[in-house]
């Protein structure tokens, strides 16, 4: 067990500096040289200036237009006219998000930890029927890939973003998951299991 807690350790290290290289420099820095592939676009100044009004005094939360109402035969016609007519938004609002940057980054690790120990309890699991490194890398990268096919699935099925978005989150998780991958693949082996 000492090897998968050392392990899930280094890897969530590792996973933490590659999300900083991608969201810290690459996505930030560098957008423009991203094209299609960049994650986020800025909103025009003048659609700013009139989401932010709008937003004013609304509750935080998460908020989708056209409102999907099947309650009634009438509400579910009203929507998919909607729905038809576009634009479609998700719009996630929320107030003091960057209080304490520190303690975001602080989660932020925590998260890569815990999802570093549960995979890497998986490989401890298997271990014994998985002899080589590059068959254990391979697990944890599966895994991960599972799951990036799964969300980003759902997400290009229900909420119509751009696929240079789901590109560059497939990228990102994939990037997390190989160093995962070598780490917890290097660290746990079917002796110790």
């Amino acid at each position: 067990m000492l090897r998968v807690i050392l392990g899930s350790i280094l890897s969530a290290i590792l996973m933490f500096v590659w999300g900083f290289v991608v969201w810290g420099i690459v996505a930030t820095m560098l957008p423009d040289k991203l094209g299609r592939f960049r994650p986020y676009k800025e909103l025009p100044a003048e659609a700013q200036t009139a989401v932010l009004s709008a937003m004013q005094g609304v509750e935080p939360g998460t908020y989708q237009y056209p409102p999907m109402d099947f309650s009634t035969k009438e509400a579910q016609e009203e929507s998919e006219k909607l729905a038809a007519a576009g634009p479609f938004l998700l719009i996630g609002h929320g107030t003091n998000i960057q209080q304490n940057v520190n303690i975001t980054y602080a989660i932020g690790f925590a998260h890569m930890l815990f999802a570093a120990f549960l995979m890497g309890s998986l490989l401890r699991i298997a271990a014994p029927a998985i002899k080589s490194f590059g068959s254990r890398m391979f697990f944890i990268v599966a895994m991960g890939l599972t799951g990036t096919v799964y969300i980003l699935g759902r997400d290009i099925i229900w909420y119509h973003q751009e696929m240079g978005h789901y590109f560059f989150l497939a990228g990102y998780y994939l990037g997390s998951f190989i160093l995962a991958g070598i780490v917890l693949g290097a660290m746990i082996r079917p002796e110790d299991a």
